[in-house]
């Protein structure tokens, strides 16, 4: 099973039919392969909205993880998610995906370093194990992530590491494995249980959609707008059904919607160096997500407004979505 998200995505900028559209290619990938899609990821980004149970359900999915950076985001120091987990998360309408929150992403550097050490493993497995209390009714704790941002997968990504320490120690194991595998793991012990949590994670590092303004309100509108061309093509079709509904535009639509709402706003250091030849360039390729939704929908909606006259006489059409 992979993670059924579009990308690694800043969750509070989207809206409802941006988070369906989310799981939309996973979802496909599954039906064409039939590997399983039942888990969601989030790295690095710690928003999570109160509606992500509700949309993950909808698509299917049951597991969420969460390694959240929280640097300037310290909702997980605070509430202690970690040490909580694995924990039930509910929507306002019921729903629950079953959660483990980490605090961060590259879990096993931390712990172990990459390559793996064992003596830096000695030193910190038992501080980390012990900060599960014991009542902890599992055998097995999640270890998130390898590596850290942009990194590539050196060497044996660890597994002479992990096969090393299991031959030499009988407890604990490292078991390398897929979020799924453990999610599973875990479920076939019993969930009824665990703690139940409800809320909204806040609108943490939203400062790079905040520092540019324009776009963010651009790509906003995009949102909005992807949903009427998808209405107005509808009633287009009502009226002659010989028409082709614009699937393929539309999904190339809001993957642009999407990856501009994915969490990386410019190169590091661009707000001390807004004019640095990396930061303009790599905001061009950003922006350009937004702008090239936003021409899209421009040149859909005048062809489906023309279309839903098609008459070939002039028309006035009154268009109040």
């Amino acid at each position: 099973g992979s993670n059924v998200l579009h990308s690694n995505l800043q969750a509070s900028l989207m809206s409802l039919e941006e988070w369906n559209r989310a799981s939309e290619l996973g979802c496909e990938f599954s039906r064409l392969t039939r590997a399983p899609m039942d888990f969601a990821s989030l790295a690095d980004v710690p928003s999570l909205p109160l509606e992500m149970p509700t949309v993950l359900r909808q698509a299917g999915v049951r597991y969420v993880a969460n390694g959240g950076n929280q640097f300037r985001a310290p909702m997980l120091h605070y509430g202690r998610l970690d040490e909580r987990s694995p924990v039930w998360w509910e929507a306002p309408d019921g729903s629950r995906v079953l959660c483990w929150f980490i605090r961060g992403y590259a879990h096993s550097m931390f712990l172990f370093g990459v390559p793996g050490s064992e003596t830096r493993a000695l030193a910190t497995l038992a501080h980390y194990l012990s900060s599960y209390p014991e009542s902890y009714p599992y055998d097995a704790v999640l270890i998130y992530g390898l590596g850290g941002d942009n990194a590539l997968l050196g060497g044996d990504a660890n597994a002479a590491f992990h096969r090393d320490w299991n031959a030499r120690y009988e407890y604990p194991r490292m078991v390398p494995a897929r979020f799924r595998d453990f999610f599973s793991y875990i479920d076939e012990q019993g969930t009824d249980r665990l703690e139940v949590i409800r809320g909204d994670g806040g609108d943490y590092w939203d400062d790079g959609a905040i520092s540019s303004p324009r776009t963010f309100a651009l790509n906003r509108r995009n949102q909005a707008e992807a949903v009427e061309m998808e209405t107005l093509a509808s009633i287009a079709l009502m009226r002659d059904p010989t028409l082709r509904f614009p699937a393929a535009a539309l999904r190339s639509i809001w993957n642009n919607i999407l990856l501009f709402d994915e969490h990386t706003f410019g190169r590091q250091g661009s707000a001390t160096r807004p004019d640095f030849m990396d930061t303009r360039a790599q905001w061009s390729i950003k922006s350009g997500y937004a702008r090239r939704a936003a021409s899209d929908l421009e040149w859909g909606r005048n062809q489906w407004l023309g279309r839903l006259t098609g008459t070939g006489e002039k028309a006035v059409v009154v268009w109040n979505p």
